[in-house]
């Protein structure tokens, strides 16, 4: 007996619960019972009333009188014609399933009268047939995967998954990780599967690592196809690996400023037990500098993941999926946080142009960056929910007073040079 919903498909899955059967079972003997009424109901009206018919297909010039006459229906019942494809539908063939189902139910028809006491259902499969063998085996794999994970642990998790996707069913197709939305577990697995190197962080590098290349190679092996437009594909697995992606990059600059202030609070603290340093003065020019190297490898990070994205949604369907678009706006305010760093665009740069270290014709440049990325992220969210996302009334509403402080901010500086 299955615990957990089966790794097939709806149309993959034989086995029907006892109540199932039996409520499968009396709806079709109702359907059989009306279609048999219908039919006497309609024998009795040719029986009684022939000269009728007669007379009113005579009469009746209607182009589609041929087809009501196959129907056996009146030109007054042109209401009661079955809607299309009738009369054009091809003729529906019974085909013989000897299956383990018709296995089991003609045991049970005397002489013999042999019930399959392990079945699972009233219309399971014999216990000891090949693809039963194959469908509790999967069962009981999937009930370990579950009871791993509910454990946290992913590694005999990894294990089960794997050996769930390599199992074979249904005429010899492996197992669909799309089935039921279950592709998310091993994006999970693989994220959690290598053991955290620090412990007070979720995950390892290793484990972004292993997650990206999962959503990678689902993305290759399900392709769009236009003829499935509802299907799940690499439309589904595109944003989740580029969230994943972002949040990599925000980890690892989190875990180096956590290491640098780390860092600079151990100097701190070996200072003051010894003596007075004359390296103490250099520290906060020191951390400045790492901090700037940090920031300055998250920034370049996060222009080659936009990039990538560029790639992507460059063309169809991508270029209309609200989802990618709106991911792609909130990149662009990304960038422009980190292109413009510790600068302050709400300060009075007219009375106090040398808040910031740096040149001015550099402080230009890069706020004149944080403007083109603030611009294209209101291209994007626009783009967006013209395309259906939801509205981003707010996210707009900020991005307008940001962009108004930086051609402020902008404007101010050239008066000061």
């Amino acid at each position: 007996m299955q615990h957990f919903t089966t790794q097939l498909r709806h149309e993959q899955n034989r086995t029907r619960s006892l109540r199932a059967s039996q409520y499968h079972r009396a709806r079709r003997n109702k359907d059989k019972r009306k279609e048999d009424e219908s039919l006497a109901d309609l024998e009795a009206d040719d029986e009684t009333q022939p000269d009728a018919i007669a007379q009113s297909y005579a009469s009746s010039t209607a182009p589609g009188i041929a087809q009501l006459r196959v129907a056996g229906l009146l030109p007054s019942q042109e209401d009661k014609v079955p809607p299309p494809p009738f009369p054009h539908a091809s003729a529906s063939v019974s085909k013989q399933h000897n299956g383990p189902a018709k296995v089991q139910e003609e045991m049970a028809r005397p002489p013999s009268r042999l019930y399959a006491v392990h079945a699972s259902s009233k219309g399971g499969a014999v216990q000891g047939h090949p693809e039963a063998q194959k469908r509790a085996h999967l069962d009981s794999l999937s009930t370990l995967m579950h009871c791993c994970l509910l454990k946290g642990d992913y590694e005999r998790a990894g294990r089960a998954w794997g050996m769930i996707l390599r199992t074979q069913v249904a005429g010899g197709r492996p197992v669909d990780p799309r089935n039921h939305g279950r592709w998310g577990i091993g994006a999970e697995i693989a994220l959690r599967r290598t053991p955290q190197t620090l412990m007070e962080h979720r995950f390892s590098p290793e484990g972004f690592e292993l997650a990206r290349e999962y959503y990678n190679r689902l993305i290759i092996q399900h392709p769009t196809r236009k003829l499935q437009p509802h299907a799940v594909d690499e439309r589904t697995f595109y944003p989740p690996m580029f969230s994943l992606w972002i949040y990599e990059v925000r980890e690892k600059s989190k875990r180096a400023r956590q290491q640098l202030h780390d860092d600079v609070a151990n100097q701190s603290r070996s200072s003051r037990s010894t003596s007075v340093d004359s390296n103490i003065s250099e520290t906060p020019d020191n951390s400045s500098a790492k901090e700037a190297t940090i920031q300055a490898e998250e920034l370049n990070q996060a222009l080659e993941i936009a990039e990538r994205l560029d790639q992507v949604i460059s063309s169809p369907p991508f270029d209309k999926q609200a989802s990618l678009l709106e991911l792609r706006g909130h990149i662009s305010l990304w960038v422009s946080d980190l292109t413009m760093g510790d600068m302050d665009i709400h300060a009075d740069w007219a009375m106090n142009p040398s808040t910031h270290s740096s040149p001015a014709p550099e402080q230009l440049k890069r706020l004149a960056k944080a403007h083109h990325e603030v611009l294209a992220a209101q291209a994007f969210l626009e783009r967006a929910v013209a395309n259906g996302a939801e509205s981003q009334a707010a996210t707009l509403s900020s991005i307008n007073i940001k962009r108004r402080s930086l051609v402020k901010t902008m404007e101010q500086l050239r008066t000061a040079r």
